[in-house]
């Protein structure tokens, strides 16, 4: 989770927790706002698939998971992405 926090520090994307004390170690929600639509299409293109918000955030935050069963190239692809995007 790390490495994705990390890339959305410097990105037009921020994660929704913004406390690092508060920050889950295995799932990151992004606030992506109007971008959500725009970026959860990029990622799909990818073969990656990002759970929604929660509730009232459905539309406007995506989830990450970062469990130990996903490979390094799969966070990785997924850092790439928010990069690109940004």
């Amino acid at each position: 989770a790390k490495s994705v926090y990390k890339a959305l520090e410097s990105s037009s994307l921020n994660p929704f927790i913004s406390e690092l004390l508060y920050q889950s170690p295995t799932v990151v929600t992004i606030d992506s706002g109007e971008k959500t639509a725009k970026f959860r299409e990029a990622l799909e293109k990818r073969s990656i698939v990002p759970g929604s918000g929660y509730k009232d955030f459905k539309q406007s935050q995506l989830r990450i998971a970062n469990f130990l069963s996903h490979r390094d190239e799969d966070i990785e692809s997924v850092v790439q992405m928010i990069k690109e995007f940004s």
